[in-house]
């Protein structure tokens, strides 16, 4: 896909609207964090997080290659509150919390996690 940013001037109407340029160039969620692949074929790959539950071992939420081999029987789940804003692995537990630069690991996967939504810095 071929993001380019191009204005309503240089489109020759000067009544459109910056967010209807938009909406053709840019996707319209915000990103919460990346995921990273730290090996494999996608190595240095990065899959962008945009929903509030994302499914690491669903394909149409992170299209990793390595996914397809894995025999994964539990879903891997980041779940982000916005809340507190903070990210959880799997489920609501203190310990399953997710900090900037964890590295998620299940059998030939290896993924780091990026935070954007951290600190005070949220989308709310």
């Amino acid at each position: 896909m071929d993001y380019k940013y191009t204005t309503a001037i240089d489109q020759g109407n000067e009544h459109k609207t910056s967010k209807s340029i938009r909406k053709k160039t840019f996707h319209d969620k915000k990103v919460l964090g990346f995921l990273v692949s730290l090996q494999g074929i996608q190595k240095g790959t990065y899959f962008p997080i945009y929903e509030s539950i994302t499914n690491i071992c669903d394909y149409s939420h992170i299209p990793l290659e390595d996914i397809k081999k894995a025999s994964i029987k539990k879903a891997m789940i980041i779940k982000y509150d916005e809340e507190n804003n903070v990210f959880y692995l799997n489920e609501r537990i203190k310990e399953n919390i997710l900090k900037s630069h964890d590295i998620i690991e299940f059998e030939n996967i290896k993924l780091i996690f990026i935070p954007f939504c951290e600190g005070n810095r949220k989308w709310s």
